[in-house]
């Protein structure tokens, strides 16, 4: 296990007018300046923050401006593809990122964070540029379905019917079955984990690496010190308990392994670099995941970041250093 972290402080933040005007030009040290003056009002105004009282729309449209407010400058790639994979019950829409002309190429598949309830591949569209471009691989972008339309295991079942299409079609695809990473951020942490875990219980494509940024890992418990320490913004535990009723609403199933991946059978997992932001409310279901993953036998490195929730989804030095981190990782994962 690699241990390490001292990244400077620069945490995420949306600034917005009302309902419809964002501003548009938040520089890092603004926000850091902000965070490291005003974190506690900050977080106090931010544990009251619900979800639920606007239409989820509104929702989508505001989580899609705050990130905007401070994106990752779009980088220049070979091709950028929109599609549509088509199976016989599933059509699921992917975004394609190739780097180079290179007729065939490893891949990372990566999945947008958002609470499976927001987020969109044109959010994380400079995310998955800098990724692919950083990296040397492709990048698929997964645009699966959201709650409260789709509930559980929605999400998961459109993630790996992406991995399967990959594996029969690679070259369609232009992708090299055998070089595959799994990477994505908080929701999108947590389906690259179950997808991990979904792939080798059902014989699956192999999995290089998986990648979770500060992912959602537990939903069964959210009475954890990292929950209480760090209940603000942009993630408090009421939303969080909001996003697990409209997800999996039946509570049943909250400690089962496809929905709290960090409670199942990791034996057998692939290596992980696991990314934990330590002002962030899920940074113990972090420190769990390496913590199970050593009682596992499981490869891991663990980076941890000075900075909260949604950090990643936008530019700014901290995510610089964690792109960076997850692109050599990538990198190394996929040597032929």
């Amino acid at each position: 296990m690699l241990l390490t972290g001292g990244f400077p402080s620069v945490p995420f933040v949306g600034l917005t007018n009302g309902l419809s005007q964002v501003t548009s030009a938040v520089t890092s040290t603004a926000v850091d300046f902000a965070f490291s003056h005003f974190d506690g009002v900050i977080n106090n105004i931010g544990s009251r923050i619900s979800l639920g009282v606007l239409p989820v729309s509104w929702e989508r449209t505001l989580f899609s401006a705050a990130v905007r407010t401070m994106p990752w400058p779009r980088v220049e790639l070979f091709s950028v593809e929109d599609r549509k994979i088509v199976g016989r019950l599933d059509t699921v829409p992917i975004r394609i990122y190739r780097p180079t002309s290179d007729p065939v190429l490893p891949v990372i598949l990566y999945f947008h964070g958002g609470g499976f309830r927001v987020g969109t591949i044109n959010d994380f569209d400079g995310v998955c540029r800098n990724l692919a471009k950083r990296s040397g691989a492709a990048v698929i972008s997964v645009d699966y379905r959201l709650e409260p339309e789709f509930i559980a295991p929605a999400a998961h079942d459109d993630a790996y019917f992406a991995l399967k299409y990959i594996r029969r079609h690679p070259e369609e695809m232009g992708i090299d079955p055998a070089r595959i990473v799994l990477a994505g951020d908080s929701a999108g942490g947590h389906i690259a984990v179950v997808l991990g875990m979904m792939s080798r219980d059902k014989n699956g494509p192999p999995i290089r690496r998986i990648i979770p940024i500060n992912a959602l890992l537990d939903i069964a418990d959210f009475e954890t010190p990292s929950v209480l320490a760090n209940n603000g913004f942009p993630l408090n535990r009421s939303m969080m308990e909001y996003i697990r009723a409209e997800y999996v609403p039946d509570k049943l199933k909250w400690a089962e392994p496809y929905s709290s991946p960090v409670r199942g059978d990791l034996r057998g997992m692939p290596p992980m670099t696991v990314i934990g932001a330590k002002k962030d409310p899920l940074f113990g279901q972090s420190l769990w995941l390496i913590a199970r993953l050593c009682q596992s036998g499981v490869p891991a490195e663990f980076y941890i970041a000075d900075a909260f929730h949604d950090f990643f989804a936008v530019h700014m030095k901290e995510s610089v250093r964690v792109m960076t981190l997850i692109a050599e990782a990538a990198k190394a994962a996929l040597a032929p």
